[in-house]
């Protein structure tokens, strides 16, 4: 496995511990209000305090997982899908991109739901890039994306030796300019969708004025 690779890994560990810590936090404090509304419902009944206890546990069970995964189908397919990145990513500098085609809603709702059977497999699915020269995970395989860092924006300093033509006095003499290249990040390098739309960095918008 490349030394790129490995950083992802490193970057993608990161990511995923931000989201978990977000989507469990969500999580226990759904159960809170699921345990809530259990107390108040069984209270408007005046059923027994054994029924009470029972629906207040249910009502945190339900709670949480209903929490949980409706922030993490926020986080990692909305809020992913619109700009390649869940909050972890974002926080740790890496994006999804399709290595088959157009990145859409489909393909990443897919692998949000390849990636709880990652999960639920003891983490095979994670520990499987560990066996693979480009170091993809079991969702990735099954969806056809990779994680990749952002691509940030750089200017690039370089010098030019331009010829004096035409100089009676310094004959073939050169002189140094310095020239300044941008590279960002434009979006025809990287993968285009007709489903979900890479909004436009701003050094682009200003270029583009």
């Amino acid at each position: 496995m490349s030394v790129v690779h490995k950083n992802i890994h490193i970057r993608r560990i990161g990511a995923g511990i931000i989201d978990g810590i977000i989507e469990i936090s969500g999580g226990l404090l759904g159960s809170y209000f699921g345990a809530m509304v259990a107390a108040l419902v069984v209270a408007l009944k005046s059923d027994s305090p054994a029924v009470m206890q029972t629906s207040i546990w249910n009502g945190v069970g339900f709670g949480f997982v209903f929490w949980m995964f409706s922030i993490s189908f926020l986080n990692r397919v909305l809020i992913q899908g619109v700009s390649r990145a869940s909050i972890g990513k974002k926080i740790m500098g890496i994006e999804i991109v399709s290595a088959v085609g157009p990145l859409t809603w489909g393909s990443v709702t897919k692998r949000w739901l390849f990636g709880y059977v990652s999960l639920l497999t003891g983490g095979a699915g994670f520990w499987y890039a560990l066996f693979t020269k480009e170091g993809h995970t079991f969702h990735d395989v099954l969806t056809g994306t990779d994680v990749i860092p952002v691509f940030k924006s750089a200017t690039v300093e370089m010098e030019h030796l331009e010829a004096l033509v035409g100089e009676p006095r310094v004959p073939n003499m050169a002189r140094i300019t310095s020239l300044s290249f941008v590279l960002s990040n434009v979006q025809s390098e990287r993968p285009e969708s007709n489903v979900i739309q890479l909004p436009v960095r701003t050094d682009e918008k200003k270029r583009a004025a």
